[in-house]
């Protein structure tokens, strides 16, 4: 593949001249997406642009991973402020080339300001990019990488509609009690078998969570799970590579990183059998793990409190139960800590949180039913993990020209 050097200004066109900030104060709220250097700020009444654009972080927040720029496409009808450049490239047919050329170049040099980092329009103009002389060669690497990109976004979007389908499931049965309400008005529960249905009880009875099905109990979670705190020093087991459960892992969106001993340089949990981890660290974020099987050589962050079903048939309501807005709810109540960034839960409290809990049958019922989506939930984001390594493999060599397209997939 034949390559030449160019810059973004060459081959691109900017639109920064359209672009209006307006103070949240003074913004009419609406449908159309506000943007900002790093992604979508708020939603408004009016749009200034309408197609299909780049946008490169100008102000603030405009490096990721400390070298690149923050890139983000925007689509159909929208709003851009001051804080982020607006461009397209010369010919819409390099869209994607120069969308992910932008991605996998270090701008780290360009960017001035050391209390509020910039990167200007000049600057980013004068950004120098490898460019390939064929256009179809430029296609076929933007379509390459695009592929990987929506398949990735495809395994969020099951991932996301997954854990919907089974919060649906959960709130119907185990609070809003659909089943046993049908029951009582004499009709058969919506979509459910007989023998599923005669798990559920036809009468209510009051209790000190108000009323709940009839033989139910208002327990606390402390009856079907219990907090592991066993801890390992992976430092010990330099030789080992642990599967990490991290905070920072989780925030960043990715699987859990396989490290090894010598680079785990503090004491962790470790996970030995299946459990489900919250963070206790600023609550209101909520960040959820569940492991689904023993793992003698996984660890997790203590910033997690690791709750262990006393049962493996109560995993799947153990991880239901702590995604619900009602454990959310009383989960942040209990945060102390005079600010956002400190707060903390004691683990041991939440074990105190009480609940509606059904009858042994109906938990098991209800795994069989949930286990399969919690694992189409973890094989989708493993398979997020692999496609993410493998397009930030590919990235730097496809758009440079150390890998080559192959001549057949040019001519298709």
């Amino acid at each position: 593949m034949a390559f030449k050097h160019t810059t973004v200004g060459e081959q691109s066109t900017f639109f920064n001249n359209l672009r209006n900030p307006v103070t949240r104060s003074y913004r009419k709220g609406g449908i159309y997406p506000y943007y900002g250097a790093a992604g979508i700020q708020d939603y408004v009444a009016e749009h200034l642009f309408d197609g299909k654009y780049i946008l490169v972080g100008e102000d603030g927040t405009v490096l990721s991973n400390g070298e690149y720029p923050v890139v983000q496409i925007a689509t159909g009808k929208f709003w851009v402020n001051n804080h982020a450049h607006v461009i397209r490239p010369l010919d819409m047919e390099d869209f994607d080339f120069l969308y992910y050329s932008l991605l996998g170049t270090r701008v780290i040099n360009l960017v001035t300001g050391a209390v509020q980092p910039k990167l200007s329009m000049t600057n980013l103009k004068s950004l120098e990019l490898l460019w390939p002389k064929n256009s179809k060669t430029r296609s076929a690497i933007g379509y390459t990488l695009n592929m990987l990109d929506a398949k990735i976004e495809s395994n969020n979007q099951l991932s996301k509609t997954l854990e919907e389908i089974a919060q649906t499931i959960f709130k119907s049965w185990f609070i809003d009690f659909d089943p046993v309400k049908a029951k009582m008005a004499g009709q058969r529960p919506v979509g459910m078998d007989a023998a599923t249905a005669a798990l559920f009880p036809d009468s209510m009875e009051d209790s000190e969570l108000g009323l709940i099905p009839k033989g139910w109990g208002a327990n606390s979670l402390s009856e079907i799970m219990e907090i592991s705190k066993l801890s390992v020093s992976p430092q010990k087991y330099q030789d080992t590579t642990f599967l990490h459960y991290s905070i920072p892992a989780f925030d960043a969106g990715a699987y859990p990183i396989k490290t090894s001993g010598s680079e785990i340089l503090s004491n962790k949990f470790t996970l030995n059998k299946s459990a489900v981890l919250v963070s206790k660290l600023n609550p209101q974020t909520t960040r959820i793990w569940t492991v689904l099987e023993p793992l003698m050589s996984a660890v997790c962050s203590t910033e997690f409190i690791v709750l262990v079903p006393k049962s493996e048939s109560q995993l799947p309501f153990v991880d239901s139960a702590v995604r619900a807005p009602s454990f959310r709810d009383a989960f942040v109540s209990m945060a102390t800590g005079s600010t956002g960034s400190r707060q903390r839960v004691r683990p041991e409290e939440i074990l105190q949180i009480d609940v509606a809990l059904p009858t042994q049958a109906l938990i098991v019922k209800f795994s069989e039913i949930q286990m399969p989506i919690l694992k189409k939930m973890q094989t989708a984001k493993e398979e997020i993990e692999a496609l993410v390594q493998l397009r930030n493999v590919l990235l730097p060599r496809l758009i440079s020209g150390e890998l080559q397209i192959p001549e057949e997939m040019l001519a298709s």
